[in-house]
């Protein structure tokens, strides 16, 4: 018996009844309608039971799997080699942006070592005209601060190369930076 959803609660009531007392209250209804008594149900309804499935998938990447493309030709003819090509093209400009952010690294990393060498050779040859006028202290201080600041930033460049690397490694891996 399929009966709607607010009545299926007074059905469940009914059923439970004895059959005395559902004739009585079935009865209720049928009083003035030709005389007629309610005949109480014989049998408990069947029990109807429905089943839902929900399916859920998922994909990574800049391609859906084959199935999912064929679906999207079905609905939009052509979808699949849009898809593709737009793909493609993605892929595409990520490589000639990471191009030219390389390209970029390595013109500052040459305009850096040039700016050292010249501060470099600029403190050692005052350090040495220090020398020259026999101010012994102010040529040490001025070389060894010349010394100090290159191998510090040389020190600390080296440091951040070494933790940019350890950045894209992890990047690549799909660890996160606290995990490594």
């Amino acid at each position: 018996m399929n009966l709607p959803a607010r009545l299926q609660p007074v059905a469940r009531d009914l059923l439970q009844l004895t059959h005395a007392d559902r004739k009585k209250v079935l009865g209720v209804f049928h009083k003035g309608k030709n005389n007629v008594t309610a005949q109480a149900p014989t049998r408990r309804s069947e029990v109807q039971t429905s089943t839902t499935v929900f399916e859920a998938s998922m994909w990574q990447g800049p391609l859906p799997p084959p199935q999912q493309l064929e679906r999207f030709n079905e609905i939009v003819p052509g979808a699949a080699d849009r898809l593709i090509r737009m793909a493609e093209k993605q892929q595409d400009h990520r490589i000639e942006t990471e191009k030219l952010v390389i390209k970029s690294q390595l013109t500052q990393s040459g305009r850096g070592q040039i700016f050292g060498l010249v501060i470099g050779l600029s403190g050692m040859a005052l350090a040495a005209f220090l020398g020259y006028l026999d101010m012994a202290g102010p040529a040490a201080a001025v070389g060894a601060a010349t010394v100090t600041g290159l191998a510090i930033a040389f020190i600390h460049g080296k440091a951040q190369e070494r933790g940019s690397r350890k950045e894209k490694k992890n990047a690549l891996s799909g660890e996160s930076p606290r995990q490594s």
